[in-house]
């Protein structure tokens, strides 16, 4: 899925088919259509480091070989959250986390931490599997609110809420009642 894809859907939320059509067809942007494109992909990006820094972790694992500290610097991806690291026989060991780097004793050759994606572009791949319909609802709720229409933003930002809590269901059986045919 493509940041494009959840923003044709963004478009039909917020009321929006001046954006909408030209997304659609791949057309030419006008000034203001750009203009209103630029500003819901910055939404987008805002919604989905919400969405991995509060709901939904993203979890990378990453192969290194250090001695009593690490830097974040020399990781791969900007750290949100050291989960564990390992030692060179796969023993997890503790540590202490400093806002640039982890300390710990002895060597490491495994660490595994949670991390905020980067920024995406309009034909970006997305990173996650969530919906796009959530992060529509995640976006629409930024635009209304920056926008000023404080209502319509609390009401996108309950739909947000509760689909991610949505995501969080174990499935249920429904049992529906045996109908009489007449």
């Amino acid at each position: 899925m493509k940041v494009k894809d959840i923003l044709l859907k963004t478009c039909d939320f917020i009321e929006n088919n001046e954006l909408k059509s030209p997304l659609e067809n791949n057309s030419t942007l006008t000034d203001n259509q750009q203009e209103l494109a630029d500003k819901l992909v910055r939404y987008f990006n805002y919604v989905q480091n919400e969405i991995a820094t509060e709901y939904i972790p993203v979890i990378h694992r990453e192969t290194v070989c250090a001695k009593d500290k690490l830097d974040f610097s020399t990781l791969s991806k900007t750290i949100y959250e050291v989960i564990y690291v390992k030692d060179s026989n796969g023993r997890r060991i503790s540590f202490r986390t400093f806002p640039d780097k982890i300390v710990f004793s002895g060597e490491i050759t495994e660490i595994t931490y949670s991390f905020i994606p980067e920024d995406n572009t309009i034909d970006q791949d997305i990173l996650f599997l969530v919906p796009e319909r959530v992060y529509a609802y995640g976006i629409a709720r930024e635009y209304y609110l920056f926008e000023g229409f404080t209502d319509k933003a609390t009401l996108f930002e309950n739909r947000f809420k509760s689909s991610i809590q949505n995501l969080f269901k174990k499935g249920r059986n429904i049992v529906l009642p045996v109908r009489e045919w007449l």
